[in-house]
């Protein structure tokens, strides 16, 4: 059995500290309440409206769950404007995630990702 590359030692660190960094502001951070929410995006016109949307674009693009975010945009937002929300945000979020893998190739996890499990069925 080989030894792990230093570069992986690194990789596992950032990810373990990202997590860390991120546990600390959910437990540290006050969430605003639904009513300070919905007078955000009165108050900033459309631009919070697309602010929003942007962000679930944004958040799909990650391995985050959709009906979670969905369920919580209706719960915020309320449901004609939350379900308006959901689905630009998925249309804008599938668009890009597809701009983003037509982009980077059918190569790019070969190329970001030096070690390769041969599964004999996937070739690059």
């Amino acid at each position: 059995m080989s030894r792990l590359p230093w570069w992986l030692w690194v990789r596992v660190l950032a990810v373990l500290v990202l997590i860390l960094i991120g546990t600390v502001l959910a437990v540290s951070l006050e969430l605003p309440s639904v009513e300070d929410v919905h007078a955000w995006l009165a108050q900033g016109g459309w631009a919070s409206w697309v602010t929003v949307v942007l962000g679930v674009a944004l958040a799909l693009l990650t391995p985050v769950s959709r009906t979670a975010l969905s369920i919580l945009l209706g719960a915020v937002a309320g449901f004609p404007a939350g379900l308006a929300v959901a689905l630009s945000g998925g249309m804008l979020g599938g668009l890009a995630g597809f701009a983003l893998s037509r982009w980077l190739g059918r190569d790019a996890p070969w190329h970001a990702w030096p070690v390769h499990v041969s599964l004999g069925w996937i070739a690059p």
